[in-house]
């Protein structure tokens, strides 16, 4: 199994240090080719650097996450992405387990239910709006999708979004943007993702305080986000060092 990761990245000192953090990490997976990808003031409209695994898109860096950036880097794979099997899009803090995540894949698709689309499950039950991440009204009642900490889509899911853009509605932060557009303009229904941990939970905690955690190769997707982001890189340090 092959995968695209494209992992929503900004220039900033924090995330640079989580980007050097995970880039090494990623490097162990040789089915997977990892891109990070960020808006920048720059001539072109992309450019790549292989070496480095980041793509620089023009643009202005917006208050809404991943808006408007992330389709550009769909875009910039339009080529390329037939080659691989998934398309993942990780946020810059995210660490996925790569090695585990294709097998849940692959014993999904063995079971006869493929994921298409899916991920951390979020549902807005009521219409809750949220202005910074671009939800001002209740168009997105009721809507399960993929948390923007990882978004799956299997290459068909992918295709489908490319080629249906003109539907794409990208006034909200992407991970609700694309869990519209799959609920709207495909048949993919979300698949939650198992095997998940919040690395703010009180028993991660304390089984990382004390080297316990004997069921951190167990995971496939760690999750760090606290209110310190500080604190989230040294966690994140630990969990690369130990998968």
């Amino acid at each position: 199994m092959k995968i695209l990761n494209l992992v929503l990245h900004s220039n900033t000192p924090i995330y640079n240090e989580m980007y050097a953090i995970t880039n090494e990490h990623y490097k162990k997976y040789t089915n997977v080719k990892t891109v990070y990808y960020l808006f920048s003031d720059i001539e072109n409209e992309y450019e790549y650097d292989s070496e480095t695994n980041i793509l620089q898109i023009k643009g202005i860096e917006t208050f809404i996450p991943g808006q408007h950036k992330t389709i550009k880097a769909f875009e910039f794979f339009r080529d390329e992405f037939r080659n691989y099997d998934y398309v993942v899009r990780p946020n810059a803090s995210s660490i996925v387990n790569f090695d585990n995540l294709c097998n849940e894949l692959n014993e999904l698709t063995s079971n006869n239910t493929p994921m298409n689309y899916g991920g951390l499950w979020m549902h807005n039950a009521d219409g809750s709006t949220s202005p910074s991440y671009g939800i001002i009204d209740n168009r997105f009642a009721n809507l399960n999708y993929a948390s923007g900490t990882c978004i799956i889509l299997s290459k068909n899911a992918f295709a489908l979004l490319l080629d249906g853009l003109h539907l794409y509605d990208d006034s909200a932060v992407d991970d609700v943007s694309i869990g519209d557009f799959i609920h709207k303009h495909t048949e993919y229904t979300f698949t939650h993702l198992t095997k998940v941990v919040f690395t703010t939970d009180d028993h991660f905690l304390k089984n990382m305080q004390n080297n316990t955690n004997d069921k951190l190769k167990e995971y496939i997707l760690f999750r760090n986000r606290s209110n310190n982001r500080y604190y989230d890189i040294e966690i994140m340090k630990y969990i690369s060092n130990n998968l």
